[in-house]
């Protein structure tokens, strides 16, 4: 009796699994032929590695892929994806430091008409001393010196 009992849970769930892939399917079907899904972006990308140099600017995948593209696929733009390095940590250190300076700004000019006799201070990690926190990053070299340069090397990664 537990053997037959056995085998008809075992019937029961997979009718049931199966009955749920087949929605699947179906739903997974209605998606990718949906205009939603044709119209948006990344269902009409490719990621293409391993691009031979010359070829490497936007202009020249173009030229690439209008070599080996089937007559019946047309694209509408083509991009090279680049190394950006250090450049997103960068960005955020600048709005870290926008923000400390609109918070030492915003507790200095609190009441515009009667300004503090002190302004704030702060203590960077390069200095010794307290310095004037709103002359400090005001005055911060400029993290765009060392940006530039940064995304004219194309990414590589995926290419090994």
């Amino acid at each position: 009796m537990q053997i037959v009992f056995t085998w008809v849970y075992d019937a029961v769930v997979i009718f049931w699994l199966w009955q749920g892939y087949k929605g699947m399917l179906v739903l997974r079907t209605k998606f990718f032929r949906s205009d939603e899904y044709q119209g948006s972006l990344n269902s009409r990308t490719v990621m293409v590695v391993d691009i031979p140099k010359p070829s490497r600017s936007d202009q020249g995948l173009a030229q690439l892929a209008s070599h080996f593209k089937p007559q019946t696929i047309h694209y509408a733009q083509a991009h090279i994806g680049r190394n950006m390095g250090e450049l997103p940590d960068l960005i955020e250190q600048h709005e870290k430091a926008v923000k400390r300076l609109e918070k030492y700004l915003a507790v200095y000019l609190k009441n515009p008409n009667k300004l503090p006799d002190k302004r704030p201070t702060c203590k960077p990690k390069t200095k010794d001393q307290p310095v004037d926190a709103i002359d400090y990053y005001t005055v911060r070299p400029p993290m765009k010196c060392r940006a530039n340069g940064l995304g004219t090397n194309t990414d590589s990664r995926g290419s090994d």
